[in-house]
């Protein structure tokens, strides 16, 4: 996750995050650029749900710029695909937007996970928001030395030892949700997107080498 800080001209902060993507393709949202004056300093960006439920209960008014041009769709009308050893996304034609991703994690506590959708505001809002990224506990020190993970806390964190979750899970298989949640965002890059996307242990950088080849391909 990546984190801007820039200020109002009042001198109050503003801060930016690769989340604001995910917010925008899934709320539906027309503009391209927003600026938000909220003064939320919890979870900070490793946890969405917060800033969710800010935008979603504000007016339409305050949050929508209304647009001259229809919105335009970048729109999947042949498979394509990119690869990384193992891991892989496909994207093939659909009426929608619609994820299915396959995690595999070698701990036994987390293992194989699936999970497929169709993406709306709805479901977005009740099935993906609220899933976190995970922590194994021995790499939590080293990861903090190197500069890494200092926004995380166990609120918005799902922290896990050899023994089992040391915080309740929002969903049994929150993993793989928070998988679908970086996609969502990561694809966003391309733009509002139509199409259905086949993922295996993907992750950002794959992700984001799909969107690179939407733009390519599709535009």
């Amino acid at each position: 996750d990546k984190k801007e800080k820039m200020q109002n001209e009042d001198g109050s902060p503003v801060f930016t995050t690769t989340e604001i993507g995910q917010m925008k393709a899934d709320l539906d949202e027309w503009a391209q650029t927003y600026r938000w004056d909220v003064n939320w300093q919890g979870q900070r960006e490793k946890d969405l749900w917060p800033i969710l439920r800010i935008v979603r209960g504000c007016s339409n008014v305050l949050w929508e710029r209304e647009q001259e041009a229809q919105r335009r769709e970048l729109v999947v009308s042949r498979p394509v695909r990119v690869d990384k050893d193992d891991s892989f996304v496909v994207a093939v034609p659909y009426d929608g937007f619609r994820i299915s991703f396959t995690s595999i994690n070698p701990h036994k506590l987390i293992g194989v996970q699936y999970f497929d959708i169709e993406v709306n505001e709805d479901s977005f809002y009740k099935e993906i928001a609220q899933a976190r990224t995970i922590a194994y506990e021995k790499e939590i020190e080293a990861l903090r030395n190197m500069g890494l993970g200092l926004g995380g806390t166990i609120d918005n964190v799902i922290v896990y030892n050899d023994e089992g979750w040391i915080n309740p899970l929002h969903y049994d298989d929150e993993l793989v949700r928070h998988k679908i949640l970086d996609i969502i965002g990561d694809l966003r890059l391309a733009g509002l997107v139509k199409g259905h996307f086949i993922a295996v242990k993907s992750g950002h950088a794959l992700n984001t080498a799909m969107a690179k080849l939407l733009l390519e391909e599709f535009k």
